[in-house]
């Protein structure tokens, strides 16, 4: 099943048994704090507003090379407690193909259509393994952006509120 969010279509694909091997694109990744994030990336953004009650921003990743993505990592501040959420903004260009369609793919259990907002939007569900975390993810377009979302033993209805509070994109 693929849930079209308008340019891009989001696909679910099986977990990898092992690492991939071969050829990769070569990526220069740089670990920043929010301000020197804001300097670092070719586009405007703004951080969620809503944040959960005990979460901490812990880094952005600025990911460069042949694809531009930022990633703002956030953790709970009672680390014997769990939990984190990673959210990614790239430009939907880079999921573009020459036909004008595109496709991202994301692991996961459960793959299902929701709305971010006024957006359509795909749900991840990820089922706890013994003893681990559950994982939920939403992913969307804002503007000229893909977000995806991911939280590891967070409340659906938090991620839905973070998702909900992140700035329209350009």
């Amino acid at each position: 099943m693929d849930v079209n969010l308008g340019r891009i279509a989001v696909s679910l694909v099986a977990r990898p048994g092992s690492a991939p091997s071969g050829a990769h694109e070569a990526l220069q990744v740089s670990s920043l704090a929010l301000d020197q994030a804001l300097q670092a990336v070719s586009f405007n953004f703004d951080p969620p507003a809503y944040i959960p009650s005990g979460f901490e921003f812990r880094d952005a990743a600025h990911v460069s090379g042949a694809r531009e993505l930022l990633i703002l990592t956030y953790v709970r501040q009672a680390p014997s407690s769990g939990g984190s959420f990673t959210l990614v903004y790239a430009p939907v260009t880079q999921y573009r193909s020459s036909d004008g369609g595109g496709r991202y793919l994301v692991v996961g259990d459960i793959l299902s259509q929701t709305m971010v907002g006024a957006h359509a939007a795909a749900l991840v569900s990820t089922e706890a393994r013994a003893g681990g975390p559950q994982a939920l993810a939403l992913v969307w377009e804002n503007g000229d952006f893909l977000q995806h979302l991911m939280g590891l033993n967070l409340a659906g209805g938090d991620l839905r509120r973070i998702a909900e509070s992140v700035p329209a994109m350009p």
